[in-house]
């Protein structure tokens, strides 16, 4: 993943990027940014465990406790919080109010929507969707 060949991303630090899985995407306000009913949990940089990373690998492969090194889509998703990406297509430009195209109203006309969003989505950065 981090252009290494390894299945991890490694900092300067020598920490790894690890995936937390928690819970949905219901956490507060983090289906905000991941989307709703969508497993999600948390990526964080971790320093190398006392028993070590070999020991650490083996221990969460075997308990599958939801805790596993992050993947790159995972990586950009916290690496790239603010998601330039959304909006960019028609569909995504409206909220649809009770999940019909005929009663939505455009983003951009609701006052301080962008200024929300990027608040909420630098608030719940760490917040990744599930593999």
């Amino acid at each position: 993943f981090g252009g290494t060949g390894n299945p991890f991303f490694e900092n300067n630090l020598g920490e790894r990027l690890v995936y937390t899985g928690d819970s949905n995407s219901y956490a507060s306000l983090g289906w905000l940014k991941t989307g709703r009913g969508v497993a999600a949990g948390s990526c964080k940089w971790m320093g190398e465990p006392d028993e070590g990373w070999k020991a650490w690998e083996e221990q969460n492969e075997s308990n599958k406790a939801g805790t596993c090194y992050a993947d790159k889509w995972q990586y950009i998703m916290m690496d790239m919080w603010d998601s330039p990406w959304d909006m960019d297509e028609e569909d995504e430009q409206k909220i649809k109010l009770f999940g019909s195209k005929k009663c939505a109203v455009t983003k951009q006309n609701i006052p301080f929507f962008k200024e929300g969003r990027k608040y909420l989505r630098l608030h719940y950065s760490a917040r990744v969707p599930a593999k």
